[in-house]
């Protein structure tokens, strides 16, 4: 899926692209199929920070296909050279970080449009994330912190599970949620 990360200019030029307000909502699209695992990245770190409600549903297809990758496949997250292939070696890189962005993204987008632009087949899959020991720790967080902001029985259900999570700031941010979710019972 991915190429080789490409630290150049060009790549750089690309990600800053992804802020301007001249950058049209179908190049973010595109960013989003990159080969880059980073130009995916900021894409969705630039359509959170600009609120692009229209690629919601593409900010879930992302998440889709990071959950059809081996993202921790890498037998020690240092041992790159372990990777059969540079798109084996890419994925290792991109790990959780791909993932994490688009979870941001969804935080950023409710903070700005509001919880119901979540729909149900998205909010089970940021459900489960928040619980799911098999997920890097920083997908459990950003999981739960998108559910802080989504007040429903299930969430909170999630929530008290989540602040129950032996890793710190997991279990932090799902107490933190659920505060959130008290005041304005």
């Amino acid at each position: 899926m991915y190429k080789e990360t490409r630290n150049n200019l060009d790549t750089f030029l690309k990600i800053d692209s992804l802020w301007d307000e001249t950058t049209s909502v179908s190049k973010l699209k595109e960013a989003l199929n990159n080969d880059n695992w980073q130009i995916q990245q900021a894409a969705l770190s630039a359509i959170g920070d600009r609120g692009e409600l229209k690629l919601l549903t593409d900010i879930d297809n992302i998440l889709e296909i990071q959950d059809s990758l081996d993202i921790y496949g890498c037998p020690d997250e240092w041992d790159f050279d372990a990777a059969s292939s540079v798109a084996e070696k890419e994925l290792w890189r991109c790990r959780f970080r791909v993932k994490q962005a688009a979870l941001i993204a969804v935080s950023k987008l409710i903070d700005k449009h509001g919880g119901d632009i979540v729909d149900d087949v998205l909010l089970n899959k940021i459900l489960k994330y928040a619980v799911d020991q098999g997920e890097d720790f920083s997908i459990r967080v950003a999981s739960c912190e998108v559910l802080g902001k989504i007040k429903t029985p299930a969430t909170r259900k999630i929530l008290e599970k989540a602040s129950q999570d032996a890793e710190t700031c997991t279990r932090l941010t799902a107490e933190e949620g659920l505060k959130r979710a008290k005041v304005t019972d």
